[in-house]
């Protein structure tokens, strides 16, 4: 089935109470009180995709990270569209490249419906002004988020060069 491609840019607006019951029900927000997430609700946006919908990394909105809701999303190679990883309910990706890195390229496809809370970079600087500490927690998920991410590669890494090592033995 062939992607979609849809404009992020374009985004309606979810209701900020919407937004904070969603970004209240993700694990990474329990630190966070019910007024933190009500002003924080009002920086994002929501966005429900369809399956096979593409969310490309050359996206109008990008740079952005977001939280997957409810769903999952495949992370395709550039290149060769091979899947290096499927996130679930939970997970965050994003794009937030330094002003020293070249942007990097990736197409992300739901694998289901999927709801996405998202947050430009735009928005995130305006919070980052608007409401430090808030952004400074933000900052704390993301870097939990990543360090997770980063653990469950290298556990996979550490299972596929144990069975690559495993199968060498046999020959």
């Amino acid at each position: 089935m062939k992607t979609q491609q849809h404009p992020l840019a374009e985004l309606r607006k979810t209701p900020p109470d919407k937004l904070a019951a969603l970004t209240r029900s993700l694990e990474p927000f329990n630190e966070f009180t019910n007024d933190e997430i009500q002003v924080l609700s009002t920086y994002l946006h929501g966005y429900l995709a369809i399956a096979d919908d593409e969310i490309s990394s050359t996206s109008d909105i990008l740079p952005f990270f977001a939280f997957i809701q409810d769903g999952s999303i495949n992370i395709l190679h550039a290149d060769s569209k091979e899947c290096i990883a499927t996130l679930k309910t939970g997970d965050s990706l994003g794009c937030f490249p330094s002003q020293n890195s070249p942007p990097f390229q990736f197409n992300a496809v739901t694998t289901e419906i999927t709801t996405l809370i998202i947050m430009p970079h735009r928005q995130f600087s305006l919070l980052e002004n608007e409401h430090p500490h808030l952004a400074d927690m933000l900052y704390k998920v993301l870097a939990y988020s990543l360090n997770t991410r980063f653990e469950k590669i290298a556990l996979t890494l550490d299972q596929k060069m144990h069975q690559l090592l495993e199968e060498r033995t046999q020959l």
